[in-house]
């Protein structure tokens, strides 16, 4: 749950930009809470505080009670898919090493099962297991990303949160990363705050949205409400924007 969360800092120009002003959300138990808003809404600085990269000015996130600040185990909960499957794993470490990160950080390297575990989070991510000893670079975009999402789900989480996870890939991988959040949600009851500007990938993966502008949330409700009777202004606007681009491009098919 996060309360009255504010995050603000100065630009280059001395200004003060409000990145979180006052936000207030609750992710419940097994649901897909998407977060839609453009460039620069805030989107991406709460992700990064809600998965404790960066502590706000003010207000707290709160899971199952405690202030995620207060609490060590914070990472076994909580993990995070990042925007960008080439900048997001290390290049000179190998996929079993990747993939076995946080693992290695809570328990040791040699506590745990570690070759059965990384192999079995590789087929669970539809990957093959013989993958585990190449590099990033041996590996397709869309490879690389189920290897960041097999790092998440190694660790278990209650919750992943997923930050444009889609916006370097193409359309095929796009649809087959979206199809892979919805199996790992439904077998292992995941929950996802699943930020994005695309309301096509929203309006098939999420229970919920929340409409970001200007560091603030303007709108939320469930999918269905927001895509077929947006209320606030800014929220037309995306969903009128969304339409058009997507009777373009039925046009230019045709």
């Amino acid at each position: 749950e996060v309360q009255n969360l504010s995050m603000h800092y100065k630009n280059g120009r001395g200004n003060i930009i409000r990145a979180v002003d006052d936000i207030s959300l609750e992710v419940f138990e097994g649901e897909t809470l998407g977060i839609l808003g453009e460039s620069g809404s805030g989107k991406s600085t709460l992700a990064r505080i809600v998965t404790r990269i960066q502590k706000p000015l003010s207000g707290k996130v709160v899971f199952e009670g405690t202030d995620i600040f207060g609490r060590r185990d914070y990472p076994r909960h909580v993990q995070m898919v990042f925007q960008d499957p080439f900048s997001s794993i290390d290049p000179q470490m190998r996929i079993e090493d990747i993939v076995a990160e946080g693992m290695d950080m809570i328990l040791g390297k040699n506590r745990w099962n570690r070759v059965e575990e990384v192999a079995r989070c590789l087929q669970k991510v539809g990957l093959d297991e013989s993958l585990k000893d190449r590099y990033p670079h041996q590996l397709s975009g869309g490879q690389r990303q189920r290897v960041g999402i097999a790092r998440a789900v190694i660790m278990n989480p209650k919750i992943i949160v997923c930050d444009e996870p889609t916006a370097y890939l193409d359309t095929v991988s796009q649809m087959q990363i979206l199809e892979l959040f919805m199996k790992l949600k439904k077998e292992n009851g995941i929950s996802y705050v699943f930020i994005t500007h695309n309301i096509r990938v929203l309006s098939s993966i999420s229970d919920r949205i929340a409409v970001m502008l200007g560091g603030r949330i303007v709108e939320t409700g469930r999918t269905e409400d927001i895509i077929n009777n947006p209320v606030h202004p800014y929220t037309k606007i995306l969903i009128n924007a969304a339409s058009l681009n997507e009777e373009e491009s039925k046009g230019n098919a045709n």
